[in-house]
């Protein structure tokens, strides 16, 4: 069911923009996609020089937190190869800045207007 989908995006500044619904999108699946596994997602993030006080240098677009299993394979006995089962190490925090940019150029050449195409001679 794409309520919740639907309803969150058209909450979204600018969502009716084609690059801010495509940003409320990429944000909508940061959030709440289990694949992704967020626990804090932040947006469009100032970056200043200093301690927060000094001149913006930048913006990050996406930053997302989140507790990263790693896996390793399980290794057989006699050391010829590998079992089917993982084991999981330790859970480790993980840190994800994602930018992402949607652009579309018109091509206005391709565009002639009858009262600018060259006269036939």
């Amino acid at each position: 069911d794409p309520a919740h989908l639907l309803a969150w995006v058209a909450s979204q500044r600018g969502s009716n923009k084609l690059g801010f619904f495509f940003g409320a999108l990429v944000e909508y699946a940061a959030r709440f996609c289990p694949a992704v596994g967020a626990e804090a997602v932040t947006v469009h993030r100032q970056v200043a020089s200093g301690l927060g006080a000094g001149k913006m240098v930048g913006q990050l677009k996406l930053v997302i937190k989140r507790r990263r299993r790693t896996v390793a394979p399980r290794v057989n006995e006699d050391g010829s190869g590998f079992e089917d089962t993982l084991i999981v190490d330790e859970d480790v925090d993980e840190i994800l800045h994602w930018e992402y940019n949607v652009k579309y150029f018109v091509d206005a050449g391709s565009m002639v207007t009858p009262a600018r195409r060259p006269q036939q001679q």
